[in-house]
């Protein structure tokens, strides 16, 4: 695993042991990937979540 993340403190040491770049960021967004930091910053990830669905036509009717 090579994608840029975050996550919660307790499994920083699990993602970079996988191989995963961490960012210390409100949200990191890498290619079809988008995560948090923590459940506290729920109104960056949602609309980034929305803004990556709307980018790849995902979700859509």
């Amino acid at each position: 695993m090579t994608s840029a993340m975050n996550g919660q403190q307790l499994a920083l040491t699990d993602l970079r042991n996988a191989g995963a770049n961490v960012v210390d960021q409100e949200v990191v967004i890498d290619g079809a990937l988008v995560s948090s930091r923590s459940p506290a910053d729920p109104d960056a990830f949602c609309s980034a979540v929305v803004e990556r669905f709307a980018k790849t036509g995902a979700g859509a009717s």
